[in-house]
């Protein structure tokens, strides 16, 4: 049937991105009582830049480009994110995966990744490095012809999940 299908692909879609996002933590929607620094790292995040580092290889052009852009600063707005493309940090890198079961070869899973990038010291190097810090993550299942339509879904979800935590860390007094 289909539901089995959707799940190998699902399945296999959720494992794929476990060793693809070894760079940063996934965080949780809500903050636990005590916050992770991961948490932390996130706080009081107001002002940002974007950038669009993945599509969908049949999407992957400069209109689909402009237009994921426009969509990821409009949910941004939402949220209460300022985008400013002259902030060099923090920097929220999209990205997206998909996958196909050669069973059904116009399902496609989604996988929506977006990256917090900040400027941290690295204090065994004694550097500071723009490195991934925290990453915001939705999986969908959707048809092919849907693909664009769900990525601009996906990406508002995604938004969602970062303002709130952003919010929830913000309004915390976890100073640590």
């Amino acid at each position: 049937g289909q539901n089995p299908r959707r799940f190998r692909l699902a399945a296999a879609v959720c494992l794929g991105l476990v060793f693809t996002s070894w760079a940063a933590p996934i965080l949780p929607t809500r903050p636990g009582p005590q916050l992770s620094d991961e948490h932390l790292c996130v706080r009081g995040i107001k002002k940002v830049s974007i950038e669009i580092v993945g599509l969908p290889e049949s999407l992957d052009n400069e209109i689909a480009r402009q237009r994921m852009t426009r969509h990821f600063g409009r949910a941004l707005m939402r949220y209460g994110f300022e985008v400013d493309e002259k902030v060099t940090t923090p920097r929220l890198r999209l990205q997206y995966w998909t996958a196909t079961d050669l069973d059904d070869p116009d399902s496609v899973a989604l996988t929506t990744l977006i990256g917090v990038n900040q400027k941290v010291t690295v204090h065994r190097l004694e550097q500071a490095l723009v490195l991934p810090c925290a990453s915001f993550v939705q999986t969908a299942i959707c048809r092919r012809a849907d693909l664009q339509e769900m990525m601009i879904q996906e990406v508002g979800r995604a938004t969602a999940v970062l303002g709130k935590v952003v919010s929830d860390v913000s309004a915390s007094g976890d100073t640590r």
